[in-house]
């Protein structure tokens, strides 16, 4: 299967290794350069690192674009698209990454009146390059068990309160989790992570959850939005911190705990994050 690269924001699409364009190279798809943090200290060998972070990820492609005609068109037309920031999707041998970036750099090298030859470079902030789908789990539902034929007595439904979530990307993502109530209790709600390695993870709602109230944690962005309420941000715990929320690459555990006499249904959503893009 041939390399597919395509960048698209609201503006349009391209195919970059589609004809009339065609890819020649492409550099800064692998491991993301990192900055150290280092200290040396009198009399001793070495160095001690004291912090490590991943650089902004560059992305240069040599591109040429040959057309019999409507050249001039088409370079417009990229212009337009290129000037704004988009996600850049790379694709091959069944393996689908996304980033999103923008061209900070465009560089003709060589044009004729059928066939430009560019260099455009490509600045992604966040250096991780994403799944092409998101992931969702119910990790709170009702199941119904009834099929076609069935003998009596046997459980008609049951109910699923905590589930293995395997984020199978290299790197930690913060998840969002959609809470929807179908029946009010007495108590608030607790979601508990217990990731492969590390502290175990607690977001708690001290109040009840309303009936037909959608309750959206956006544990990225720092939001816990509700259909019903404002302001619901107040009414998470002491000890729940939005920011340390997340899902280890691996078997998470998650458990939700609801309020007495609650009936709701949970859904934690997330998009696994890589190192690379294609190798």
């Amino acid at each position: 299967m041939m390399l597919h690269i395509g960048f698209r924001n609201e503006y349009g699409t391209l195919e970059l290794n589609r004809k009339p364009c065609r890819v020649l190279s492409v550099t800064g798809l692998g491991m993301p350069e990192r900055e150290s943090e280092t200290v040396r200290y009198a009399d001793s060998h070495g160095q001690e690192t004291l912090h490590v972070t991943d650089q902004a990820r560059v992305i240069t492609m040599l591109v040429d674009l040959l057309m019999k005609e409507g050249l001039g068109r088409e370079l417009a037309k990229m212009t337009k698209i290129l000037y704004y920031p988009g996600t850049l999707v790379i694709r091959h041998k069944g393996k689908s990454r996304a980033i999103r970036c923008r061209c900070t750099a465009w560089e003709e090298d060589g044009r004729t009146p059928i066939l430009a030859k560019m260099v455009l470079q490509f600045t992604c902030d966040d250096p991780a390059f994403l799944g092409a789908h998101e992931q969702e789990e119910g990790v709170f539902e009702r199941i119904d068990l009834i099929e076609d034929s069935f003998v009596l007595p046997m459980i008609f439904t049951k109910r699923v309160t905590e589930k293995n979530v395997i984020n199978t990307g290299d790197l930690p993502v913060q998840p969002v989790f959609i809470l929807k109530c179908t029946k009010t209790g007495t108590e608030g709600i607790k979601i508990k992570n217990t990731p492969p390695e590390g502290e175990n993870q607690l977001f708690h709602l001290t109040v009840p959850m309303l009936e037909g109230e959608e309750i959206r944690i956006d544990f990225s962005n720092r939001r816990v939005q509700s259909n019903k309420r404002e302001g619901i941000i107040h009414f998470i715990s002491d000890d729940t911190f939005l920011h340390s929320f997340r899902l280890e690459p691996g078997c998470n555990h998650i458990e939700v705990i609801p309020g007495v006499g609650t009936d709701l249904s949970a859904q934690c959503i997330f998009t696994p994050r890589y190192l690379e893009g294609i190798y």
